[in-house]
């Protein structure tokens, strides 16, 4: 939880991958799988500087705003990591290995989703 707050669950949490520390209350602890929690609206932008298009797509999809061999992961709706790499120089990310279905891709910026027709 943010902070370092207890209790059985959290609110208001920003989009981003995060990892929870778990206590019992035996005093055994426990790191939780990396959890994806995704907020974007359905354009797929986060904020005013970055965008994702075209969405839906079929073989790659641009990322305006980022800077050209940046690190990105595409992730499932369940948060399984499906592909990583570094984008090209003109921000495209190649997604035409993917089954249709609705993804995300990870960056630096924030979390953004798209959809593989």
């Amino acid at each position: 939880m943010p902070g370092g707050q207890t209790g059985t669950g959290t609110s208001g949490l920003c989009a981003g991958t995060y990892v929870f520390h778990i206590t019992d209350a035996a005093g055994c602890t426990l790191n939780s799988d990396t959890v994806l929690i995704p907020g974007v609206n359905s354009l797929g932008e986060l904020n005013a500087e970055v965008y994702v298009y075209p969405n839906p797509t079929e073989g790659k999809v641009w990322v305006r705003g980022v800077a050209p061999g940046a690190l990105y992961r595409i992730v499932d709706v369940l948060g399984r990591e499906m592909g990583q790499g570094l984008a090209e120089q003109d921000g495209a990310i190649p997604v035409g290995f993917l089954s249709s279905g609705t993804y995300f891709i990870v960056l630096e910026q924030g979390v953004f989703q798209f959809v593989r027709k």
